[in-house]
């Protein structure tokens, strides 16, 4: 059995990565899924205009200028926002791995991107 976007709860995602053809097509794929989408370029203006909520999903590049995906986690953590989070990311092995312990994320994948697992991740989220 198929399962379509309307299969999924109205959530909203939060995709926060500094690369404009990921974040762009991260966007696209996001809410051809059916989910409200809001990206931001970098963690600071993230953290200034953002508010999710435990319904909502956060997609967070570890490798981030000014603020890296750890400290935008360490904010959200302070800040007592808890919401599931997807890592994204092209650092390599022994780096991702190090992020990824630090994050505690629902999920991580490696740059490039398979859609079909993240979409599969986002729905189960």
């Amino acid at each position: 059995m198929s399962r379509t976007a309307a299969t999924f709860p109205a959530r909203t995602v939060f995709i926060i990565e500094d690369d404009a053809a990921v974040r762009d097509s991260l966007c696209m794929v996001v809410r051809g899924a059916g989910y409200v989408v809001r990206d931001f370029p970098e963690g600071r203006v993230f953290l200034d205009q953002a508010r999710p909520s435990s319904g909502d999903v956060v997609i967070l590049d570890i490798d981030l200028p000014m603020l890296s995906g750890v400290d935008i986690v360490d904010e959200l953590r302070i800040r007592g926002w808890i919401c599931p989070i997807l890592v994204i990311s092209g650092l390599r092995a022994a780096a991702f791995s190090q992020g990824v312990a630090q994050i505690a994320p629902y999920r991580a994948f490696r740059k490039p991107l398979d859609h079909r697992e993240l979409l599969t991740a986002l729905h189960t989220a």
